[in-house]
């Protein structure tokens, strides 16, 4: 199974892996390239935000990624929260969707869409855990 930079998966039983707040169960791959079997690199989205204080796009400040309206995949008021930036092993993911306990969206982000979101990873780089470097960027 491949997995490409871009796709969406949706885990309705998804529980943030340090165990805070739940998600909107959006999760965003961003590996480079997925080599055999790499770890999947995942950032989930938050939807249906009423209110955000801050501006569209980068808010590398407090490593968000705002959408206020529709950009590619996503619906307005999407924060793709970087700051909750993870992996799961492959063999993990691939059983997931196997066994149906999650699954790959048809659609996926734009490539205007995921080029943004990598731009914004870059500006808190420093701040991503060392082994998912090379797998990002």
């Amino acid at each position: 199974m491949d997995f490409i930079r871009g796709e969406i998966l949706l885990d309705p039983n998804f529980i943030y892996p340090d165990g805070g707040k739940p998600c909107d169960k959006l999760l965003l791959i961003v590996n480079k390239k997925h080599q055999s079997k790499d770890d999947v690199v995942l950032i989930p989205a938050k939807t249906n935000t009423s209110s955000y204080p801050y501006k569209p796009n980068c808010n590398e400040d407090v490593k968000e990624f705002y959408i206020q309206t529709s950009l590619g995949f996503y619906n307005p008021n999407t924060i793709i929260q970087l700051n909750q930036i993870f992996s799961w092993e492959f063999d993990e993911t691939e059983e997931k969707i196997n066994s149906g306990k999650i699954r790959k969206l048809s659609k996926t982000t734009t490539q205007n869409e995921i080029g943004l979101i990598i731009s914004c990873l870059k500006k808190i780089k420093e701040d991503i855990p060392l082994g998912l470097h090379d797998l990002i960027f």
